[in-house]
């Protein structure tokens, strides 16, 4: 990794950190005199963290006013869509309660009015809420009825990898992610076990700016952040710091923690993107849960090895070492070997015979039309009918 991105991510990572904010003005203060402020927005633009760099940017003398005057244009509209947001969740709730319809909303709004000290200082694109998946024909029904419109269109890839989400606009603009289950992709469930059951069970209610809804319980929202972060890879600084401010802001019974985790099948998941969270944001996190979580010196090794390598705070999007290790880990070393065979088998396929993965193209357009009524309707009935394979369960 070249010593310049290493240089631009070290400032950013400083901006991002609690009580580091002398250490962030002199590193931006290095970087304004070396001309770097662009670069180092684009940084800040992958790993989703403008708002930090803006807040310590916007007073350092000689930095680049055209960069700084873009990053306030953004930060404003971080803020605007935020306040949209909360009144479209509001419609939201309208709508499916109307309905009696069970569900949660998570990440993005919620994360910043209960997670962070200031809602400006946390960015999303959207909204994400879970139904009941024994309600969720009718709640997307009943959004479309309502006017939002339903983005996805690809009924065949939606329905071979049953999908645990689909996305629907309301205009202006405001896209809703739609779950049935936390995670994605049956590929990824098929190693993990994560009940959904338990997750309405659990659910707790808050209040967003005067809005009272239901959401995650706070282990539970550490649990699916860290797994969440992991899967993608745990190299964005905005995905760390939600871990360290759930950590924080949860007072995390760590006994608890292990238990989801070990209900979850996500132990190892977990310990990455907590360890990095710790080592590079400073993260609560007490050492023998990270033992615990890790479960194998080897693991937990090859975490730090990869890590010092390819640091997160300096990840630009490629794939790395770091990434891929994130990506590929699983519960069991046979599950870790397993999920790495297939990867290579995609990635070798399309590189050399341009031919798709044995499980079908995972990445086709997801709004590419494909299927029809008949396969909409074969998708929301395997939801109702099978909801939550076990691993080691037939696929």
């Amino acid at each position: 990794m070249d010593r310049r991105r290493r240089t631009l991510g070290r400032a950013l990572l400083a901006c991002v950190q609690q009580d580091a904010a002398a250490e962030a003005k002199n590193r931006l203060e290095v970087i304004v005199a070396q001309g770097g402020t662009s670069a180092l927005a684009s940084l800040a633009r992958y790993h989703r963290v403008v708002p930090f760099l803006y807040l310590g940017l916007r007073d350092i003398t000689d930095a680049d006013p055209d960069v700084v005057g873009e990053l306030q244009r953004e930060y404003a509209l971080h803020v605007a869509r935020h306040m949209r947001a909360l009144a479209d969740l509001a419609v939201l709730k309208e709508s499916l309660d109307g309905q009696r319809i069970d569900w949660l909303a998570m990440k993005g709004p919620v994360l910043a009015e209960l997670l962070y000290p200031r809602p400006d200082l946390r960015t999303y694109g959207d909204i994400d809420i879970v139904v009941r998946y024994g309600m969720y024909e009718r709640a997307v029904e009943t959004l479309e009825a309502d006017g939002w419109q339903l983005l996805d269109r690809n009924w065949e890839l939606i329905r071979r990898e049953r999908r645990g989400q689909l996305h629907l606009a309301l205009r202006p603009g405001t896209v809703a992610d739609v779950h049935w289950h936390l995670l994605n992709r049956e590929s990824v469930r098929r190693f993990l076990s994560l009940s959904m059951d338990e997750t309405f069970e659990r659910a707790v209610q808050v209040n967003l700016a005067g809005l009272t809804i239901r959401t995650l319980h706070p282990v539970d929202t550490l649990a699916h952040l860290c797994v969440h972060a992991t899967l993608s890879g745990a190299n964005r600084l905005s995905w760390l710091k939600d871990i360290e401010q759930a950590a924080a802001a949860s007072n995390a019974p760590w006994d608890e923690v292990i238990e989801r985790s070990d209900r979850w099948r996500a132990g190892p998941l977990l310990a990455i993107a907590l360890d990095r969270s710790h080592r590079f944001l400073g993260a609560p996190i007490p050492p023998e849960a990270l033992d615990r979580l890790f479960g194998s010196r080897l693991r937990r090794s090859l975490t730090h090895w990869v890590d010092t390598a390819w640091p997160p705070e300096s990840s630009d999007g490629h794939l790395t070492p770091s990434v891929l290790w994130a990506q590929t880990t699983r519960a069991s070393w046979a599950a870790t070997l397993a999920t790495v065979s297939r990867r290579v088998t995609r990635s070798v396929g399309r590189l050399v015979t341009g031919a798709p993965s044995p499980e079908g193209d995972e990445d086709a357009p997801i709004m590419s039309p494909t299927g029809d009524e008949h396969t909409r309707e074969d998708f929301f009935r395997s939801v109702v009918r099978h909801p939550e394979r076990r691993p080691g369960s037939s696929a």
